[in-house]
């Protein structure tokens, strides 16, 4: 618990610098990337790439394959449920509509 509030000072410390001076800004990123990493390596997730760590804290849904493996943005949904509805790969946008909510649908739409 103190490494953690002294790492929480060093990094307030850093982002305070960074506001005033622009050039800090690249070290602060870093720094701030570099520990997000070490907790992911914490909850046994191992990151290759500092960047990932700050996509990986932005996503709400994350896709595995059976083995685990993180894909490269290519997995494709073949089932699923969506507002209480069964789908799978067979089944049409014309039998969906009419077997989920519109609102649902709307927001299915739209994005």
């Amino acid at each position: 618990d103190q490494l953690e509030v002294i790492v929480e000072y060093v990094i307030t410390s850093i982002t305070i610098v960074a506001v005033a001076v622009p050039e800090g800004l690249p070290l602060a990123v870093t720094i701030a990337l570099a520990y997000s990493m070490m907790k992911m390596m914490k909850d046994q997730n191992l990151v290759r790439h500092l960047a990932a760590c700050e996509t990986m804290g932005g996503a709400t849904q994350i896709c595995s394959d059976k083995t685990g493996t993180l894909t490269q943005n290519r997995m494709t949904v073949t089932d699923g449920w969506i507002a209480g509805t069964y789908i799978d790969n067979k089944t049409t946008m014309t039998e969906l509509s009419k077997r989920i909510p519109k609102k649902a649908l709307s927001l299915l739409v739209s994005g």
